[in-house]
């Protein structure tokens, strides 16, 4: 049996244009690679070059900030994460800061600011007392105190009496030169660098160099830090010496980022508030000029014993104030948290947090828009979506465990970006296409039936697969009396411009009722209602389009006698039953039919019209379906070829009444 959507005497089959579709899906489907593999290596590109390539800050700002606010995030797990850690540095440090409310005229409390270096002596002396293991200054004592060289002498000898102060000292980026305290000073305590890299490219201070040495290497001088930290372990006069990837201090190993020589420092807490209450303990320095070493509470609870006295301004006329991973914050206490980072990493073993290599940040893009890209091609959208969504989650969890457990710091937002961006693009590409290759189907398939079996064909594709399935439908047959005869009585191109007037006009009644047009065989038609889409009430729609075509029929032969042509006829043969419909047929050439022994059977039915003298014949299956709503005679039994009993069939004069 010719199969379904194959035209033989009206036009070109589509065994043709089946193969075509598959060719251009072929086709199609070559050039979606090529695109969604330009749209994946666009993404990957895009967000690597987007990507910090240092710290929470880099060249690029597109990223920057988001990244800022996770590695906050990140940073507050960590703190959980590790809390009997955390609470063991809090008690490691006590800040001691110069307050806008120290210089107040009206406390009269100090002179300044500065403090005057007799002050500064005193609360030396303060300190010592007390028990620190440390005194760290956050500041540089250059010149000589004019006409007051007896403070500086006081100042001096406090430093030496305690011996245990370090005081800072600037080393500039561009020449590398030292700028030392007053030798006196330099003579009474360990003097460290505060130098933290800051440029308008790099505004975020998240990292310092451990140690810096002068342009002609003879300075080798710890940072502010490190040489708190070194004091507050018992490590206060071990020697300094450069290792691979670091430095040595003593036995202990110092790690730095290989492409900027600094180490990361870890943020214990937040920023202290406007009302000065921040992770670490702090002691106005004011109070302790007044003697607040003394008091009961600090001395009940040895408050000051074996900690490192931080000590510096943090008035708003200082404005040393900078930018941090976890927010705006006095550059003491970033010294503070720095000295903590070094110190736990000393004592408790804690290690430093790296920053994981470039390629390994690169690596993740690469791998996580691979994964995406894969997901967003292959799978249906809603999955595909949830897949993103999974994918996303799982990388949080494991950038989040990196962090807390390894403290490793991977990227975030570039991988993530370049899950999303892909994911969005092949998506979109994805549609596109797939609203191209249906609109080409549409059109093609609407050459055969009608829009809405087009529709159902765009949107169930496997039915086009090679194949087939067993289902219960209705096959019409229709036929011209006499067509062979009066074709060779006229000239071709009357017969064929009769002939088209005649199909078009069918097809029109057949497309009315979601008939599949399954061919035109010269003269005759082939139609199957119920598949490939199925409905139920198939019978009485082939029984519709078989009333229609002979109401369609008589309208022509009116408009063909007016015109002086001849006179045509037709009839038709309707059977119900099962029947196999699928795409069958060679990789070459496969077309979409039905077949079986009640496809015969309708083709017998139609041609007994030949012998009853009728126009319409239907089968007893289809009959039985639709009696009660048509105008019919019979039942008439008639021998078929292929049969060996007798066929039931009913002659259809039309509707009981006007079809509703």
């Amino acid at each position: 049996m010719p199969g379904l959507f194959s035209r033989r005497a009206a036009g070109q089959g589509t065994g043709e244009d089946l193969a075509s579709l598959s060719h251009v899906r072929a086709q199609s489907r070559w050039r979606r690679r090529a695109i969604i593999g330009a749209i994946y290596v666009s993404v990957v590109a895009l967000c690597a070059s987007l990507d910090p390539d240092s710290g929470v800050h880099g060249n690029s700002r597109v990223f920057e900030s988001a990244e800022f606010s996770l590695y906050t995030l990140r940073q507050n797990i960590f703190m959980r994460r590790h809390d009997d850690v955390v609470r063991w540095v809090q008690q490691q440090i006590v800040l001691v800061p110069l307050t806008d409310a120290t210089f107040d005229k009206d406390w009269g409390m100090i002179p300044g600011p500065p403090a005057p270096r007799d002050y500064q002596a005193k609360v030396v002396r303060e300190l010592t007392r007390a028990g620190v293991k440390g005194i760290v200054f956050d500041m540089v004592f250059e010149g000589a105190t004019e006409n007051a060289k007896d403070k500086d002498d006081a100042f001096a000898k406090a430093l030496r009496a305690s011996n245990r102060s370090i005081i800072g000292s600037w080393m500039t980026e561009e020449d590398g030169v030292l700028q030392k305290p007053l030798a006196e000073f330099g003579k009474s305590a360990r003097v460290a660098s505060l130098l933290a890299p800051q440029t308008p490219e790099q505004i975020v201070i998240d990292r310092i160099p451990p140690v810096v040495a002068s342009s002609s290497g003879a300075d080798l001088i710890p940072s502010l830090s490190v040489a708190g930290a070194m004091q507050g372990a018992g490590l206060g006069t071990a020697p300094i010496q450069r290792a691979p990837d670091g430095w040595k201090i003593g036995d202990f190993f110092l790690p730095v980022n290989k492409r900027s020589g600094t180490f990361t420092i870890t943020f214990w807490g937040k920023p202290a508030n406007s009302n000065g209450e921040g992770f670490f303990p702090s002691v106005p320095y004011e109070q302790i000029y007044e003697g607040a070493v003394d008091d009961d509470f600090y001395k009940k609870n040895r408050f000051f014993k074996d900690k490192i006295a931080l000590i510096g301004d943090i008035t708003k006329l200082g404005n040393d104030f900078r930018l941090t991973a976890v927010g705006q914050m006095a550059g003491l206490e970033i010294q503070a948290h720095a000295t903590a980072t070094v110190l736990a990493a000393m004592k408790k073993n804690q290690p430093f947090l790296r920053e994981a290599p470039r390629w390994l940040n690169v690596l993740m893009i690469f791998l996580l828009a691979g994964f995406a890209c894969h997901f967003a091609a292959s799978w249906p959208v809603h999955r595909a979506a949830l897949a993103m969504i999974v994918l996303l989650l799982g990388y949080a969890a494991l950038n989040v465990w990196l962090f807390t457990d390894h403290a490793l710091y991977l990227h975030f937002i570039a991988p993530s970006a370049a899950v999303f961006l892909t994911t969005l693009g092949v998506l979109a590409e994805r549609i596109l296409s797939e609203e191209r290759q249906k609109t080409w189907m549409r059109g093609l398939l609407q050459r055969y039936v009608s829009p809405q079996v087009a529709d159902y064909l765009v949107a169930h594709p496997e039915k086009l697969r090679l194949g087939g399935e067993m289902v219960t439908a209705t096959v019409l047959f229709s036929d011209i009396r006499g067509f062979t005869a009066l074709s060779r009585r006229f000239e071709a191109q009357v017969i064929v411009g009769l002939l088209n007037e005649y199909l078009q006009a069918m097809t029109n009644v057949i497309f009315a009722y979601d008939g599949t047009l399954d061919k035109y065989m010269g003269d005759g038609i082939m139609v199957v209602f119920g598949a490939p889409e199925p409905y139920e009430d198939h019978a009485r729609r082939a029984v519709a389009v078989a009333i229609g075509m002979q109401e369609a029929m008589e309208k022509l032969r009116e408009n063909w006698g007016a015109r002086g042509l001849p006179m045509l006829d037709i009839g038709v043969g309707v059977a119900t039953g099962p029947m196999i419909s699928g795409n069958m047929g060679a990789i070459q050439r496969r077309e979409m039919t039905v077949i079986g022994d009640i496809v015969n059977l309708a083709s017998r039915i139609e041609g007994l019209n030949k012998e009853l003298g009728t126009k319409l014949l239907i089968h007893e299956s289809t009959f039985a379906v639709v009696q009660a709503e048509i105008e019919a005679r019979g039942p008439i039994a008639e021998h078929v070829k292929g049969h060996d009993d007798d066929v039931v069939v009913y002659e259809v004069f039309g509707w009981k009444q006007a079809e509703g």
